[in-house]
């Protein structure tokens, strides 16, 4: 894994503490979106010094390549966080597997940016890191992240029953994979 990669039309950046005022601004802008998506945010989640915290551990993440959430920009924009897609999970041994999410502000949705994100991300991670196995949970009515999956080559393995906590209920996800050929 690297630190940033570059497609067509992104720049995919693992962060520092230093952007922690950027992440939150990413948040507070697109959270009315994720909201529905997302387990209820810890108290405090909306802080800067919340955010310099996340952002550190991310890093240590990275660094011991147990985890690697990419911060999504367009190239002709730089400026701003438009989305995130991460690696969590990442086990090597006899598993070489890992769990990917992904999310885009809603007014960058529809032009296939996060395809091209979850594309680059999991082309990457097989490549270069020599994952086998990438999984991918969503919710079964959730017909545009099925869209990014399939186009990106996962393909449908059934459900995982009261997989989350969401708005106070349990709820199913679909569980997608890809698997290195």
């Amino acid at each position: 894994m690297y630190f940033q990669y570059e497609t067509e039309r992104l720049m995919l950046k693992v962060l520092g503490e230093n952007c922690s005022a950027e992440v939150l601004e990413f948040y507070r802008t697109g959270d009315s979106y994720f909201g529905a998506m997302e387990p209820e945010r810890m108290e405090g989640f909306y802080t800067e010094s919340y955010q310099r915290y996340v952002l550190k551990y991310e890093e240590e993440s990275f660094t011991a390549e147990k985890s690697a959430r990419y911060y999504i920009y367009e190239k002709n924009d730089s400026g701003k966080i438009i989305g995130t897609v991460a690696l969590r999970n990442i086990v090597k041994g006899s598993f070489l597997s890992a769990t990917i999410g992904y999310k885009l502000l809603p007014e960058y949705t529809g032009r296939g940016l996060c395809t091209e994100a979850v594309r680059c991300i999991t082309d990457s991670a097989i490549r270069d890191s020599g994952l086998h196995r990438i999984v991918a949970y969503v919710q079964p009515d959730n017909a545009a992240s099925i869209s990014v999956l399939t186009r990106c080559g996962y393909e449908y393995e059934g459900i995982a029953r009261d997989y989350v906590m969401l708005n106070g209920r349990w709820q199913d996800h679909a569980v997608y994979a890809r698997v290195s050929k």
